[in-house]
């Protein structure tokens, strides 16, 4: 099988381009989600394979946070506990929320002021 090696790139230069840790890059080729090829001594992925992966990883990772913002919001959480929860920004969780078509929740009751728990 002939390579065709203007569609090759060094791990290197396909984690700075697709903004991947090199270390996630060598464990999808290990357990063989991505092929990879050695050539003098330097590991090369196929970038056109790289970037159907990238857009599937990208994928899964925001249905898996939508889903996580969606399932919060249904057990009455405000968008401060979920952003809190999830470690994104209050902002970000009202954005996907808006995305989602769900209004905000109440914010949680405060304590009076001056009151202490002991």
């Amino acid at each position: 099988m002939q390579l065709d090696t203007k569609k090759l790139m060094t791990i290197h230069h396909a984690s700075s381009a697709f903004h991947v840790d090199r270390s996630t890059l060598y464990r999808r080729i290990e357990s063989g989600t991505l092929s990879g090829y050695e050539v003098n001594n330097k590991v090369y992925v196929n970038a056109e394979e790289l970037v159907d992966w990238k857009e599937k990883l990208q994928r899964t990772r925001r249905e898996g946070l939508w889903g996580w913002v969606s399932e919060l919001w249904k057990e009455g959480m405000p968008d401060s506990d979920i952003a809190r929860k999830i470690g994104r920004s209050r902002e970000r969780v009202r954005q996907i929320r808006n995305e989602l078509g769900k209004p905000p929740n109440p914010r949680r009751a405060r304590l009076p002021k001056g009151t202490y728990i002991s």
